[in-house]
């Protein structure tokens, strides 16, 4: 099952809790499509093109963080293998939270910000999973 897809509007973050994700960069996406296609064409543009890059997901791992402090595009796909939990932390409802704790919500709106600036100005490569991040 699918959990999300490249290019979508993301209004929150997610924890796998235990089982099993899979989860394949948009770039890899194309390399895929690429090779697809250009197999029917010829095989020495297939030795030009990388694999396909899936990662499997460790229990613990966040997957679309950057949600929470950014207005975020997903960069690939996420898929379940096998069944588990997960945890789904929507960033309407943070902010509902925020509003009972000013001091907290100060704190995390100057993080937000800086972070996105920093994100924007030094155009970092970022990912829907940390670890495949600059950050």
């Amino acid at each position: 099952q699918r959990l999300f897809s490249a290019n979508e509007n993301m209004p929150q973050a997610f924890c796998l809790i235990n089982g099993g994700l899979v989860y394949t960069r948009l770039e890899d996406l194309f390399t895929t499509m690429c090779r697809t296609t250009t197999s029917s064409h010829s095989s020495s543009s297939l030795s030009l093109l990388p694999e396909r890059g899936d990662t499997e997901v460790d229990p613990g791992t966040w997957l679309c963080e950057l949600a929470l402090w950014c207005r975020w595009v997903t960069r690939g796909d996420a898929e379940c293998v096998k069944p588990g939990e997960l945890l789904c932390l929507k960033v309407q409802e943070l902010a509902s939270v925020m509003m009972f704790h000013p001091d907290v919500a100060m704190v995390a709106h100057d993080y937000s910000n800086t972070l996105c600036n920093h994100i924007r100005r030094s155009k970092l490569y970022t990912s829907d999973l940390r670890q495949l991040m600059d950050i």
